[in-house]
């Protein structure tokens, strides 16, 4: 069984039934066997930009060990679904437990020497490698590795797809 990260944002209207709904995916995968390492609800946040002419949405992260079977259940019935407007499925490499930076209190300055650690959740942090027209910093103002600038580019394309982020200013 592998270990997969598996974020999802539900419609605001299905508000009450949240917790229906988080509680099917989780017993989806514990009949066929499989383990939820950590399951965090969000809450409703105000998207970045408008999908489908929606502003807020309802987000759950959950990091799950299942079968490629499983998980191939679990993205149909996200994909099927009215409630869920996106979803997003990234492979870990191994059991992730703690809790993750949009469940924290408290958001940490970051230095060149976490970079190693940033991901998609540090919106924070992601917000300083942005110009105001919405680009990505180059690597030759920020003064960050060529290996930095990918994964600072990567979790800010991530950021972007869930709606953490805007794609530019127009969007507000």
């Amino acid at each position: 069984m592998r270990h997969y990260e598996v974020v999802y944002l539900v419609h605001p209207d299905q508000g009450e039934q949240i917790d229906n709904i988080i509680e099917l995916n989780r017993t989806l995968i514990s009949e066929e066997k499989g383990k939820v390492h950590r399951l965090e609800n969000w809450g409703r946040r105000q998207l970045a930009y408008p999908i489908d002419k929606i502003h807020k949405a309802h987000y759950v992260l959950m990091n799950v060990e299942c079968t490629p079977e499983t998980l191939a259940k679990l993205t149909e019935n996200f994909r099927f679904s009215d409630a869920v407007i996106r979803s997003l499925v990234t492979v870990c490499k191994k059991a992730i437990t703690a809790p993750s930076e949009m469940a924290a209190e408290t958001h940490k300055k970051m230095d060149s020497a976490k970079l190693r650690f940033i991901n998609y959740k540090a919106v924070d942090q992601l917000k300083h490698y942005i110009m105001e027209t919405g680009r990505i910093i180059p690597c030759r103002v920020s003064n960050v590795s060529a290996r930095d600038q990918r994964r600072i580019t990567n979790a800010v394309k991530v950021a972007r797809y869930l709606a953490l982020l805007p794609y530019c200013d127009r969007h507000e």
